[in-house]
């Protein structure tokens, strides 16, 4: 049995027939959920990236759409029954706020990048204060895609070593760094960590190709951006190409 007979992939075949068929108005969708406006607080000397989605979008399929956020919603988001899982502010924005400055002063050869909802710029400058490389984003990403993919978008670039992970593990992020620091000296290309799930109420460990939270990469291994693009823009394909 191999790879493609468990887990489906996305062959260059699949890449050339996006590009040689889609029509440029669906390109032009494309670029607005992937497309990054602009760079805030750039750092391209770093060598090292912890790359971050920053969006706030239901995560359930059946929950109803948020109000357009403001700080003060973000904040009371529970109170307001706009929470689904946690409070937005709380668990996914003070963490970034408050662990980044330490993170930086411990690591200064890296960048925390957050990849910024559209909708969410008015945080732009609190973050980019608390040292953070802030990547805006042309969209406010529809539901939990396209804001969730958004963080694998630094995979392409090369000579750079990229953690991805979410930030309310930003406090633990230490140890994913020494783990992507080991790939500079191998051959191995990226490191994943393997995944508990509650199957009728035992618990075990499901191999799955990669927990989009917690992994790291050599970047330059393929161009992300394009196969984020072509996989959406050709169908309801899974894209786990291999690292």
């Amino acid at each position: 049995m191999s790879w493609p007979d468990v887990f489906p992939t996305f062959s260059e075949e699949q890449l050339d027939d996006y590009y040689d068929h889609a029509s440029p108005a669906e390109k032009a969708e494309q670029e607005e959920w992937y497309g990054i406006e602009r760079i805030m607080n750039p750092r391209p000397e770093t060598r090292e990236i912890v790359s971050i989605s920053l969006f706030w979008k239901p995560v359930q399929s059946g929950t109803g759409d948020y109000p357009e956020p403001t700080r003060e919603i973000l904040i009371n988001a529970v109170e307001l029954g706009f929470a689904d899982r946690y409070n937005p502010w709380d668990h996914y924005i003070a963490p970034l706020l408050d662990h980044t400055p330490a993170i930086l002063e411990k690591n200064p050869h890296l960048s925390v990048r957050v990849h910024l909802a559209k909708d969410l710029e008015f945080l732009a400058d609190e973050l980019t204060a608390a040292g953070c490389e802030v990547a805006l984003m042309k969209s406010s990403s529809i539901k939990q895609a396209p804001g969730s993919l958004w963080r694998f978008l630094p995979l392409s670039e090369k000579g750079k070593t990229i953690t991805v992970t979410d930030t309310d593990r930003l406090a633990q992020i230490e140890s994913d760094l020494a783990r992507s620091r080991m790939l500079e000296a191998t051959e191995v290309g990226t490191w994943r960590v393997p995944v508990p799930n509650d199957l009728d109420h035992e618990l075990k460990v499901c191999y799955i190709p990669f927990i989009d939270c917690q992994f790291g990469v050599k970047g330059g291994l393929l161009e992300v951006d394009e196969l984020l693009r072509a996989g959406l823009g050709s169908g309801p394909r899974c894209v786990s190409r291999l690292l």
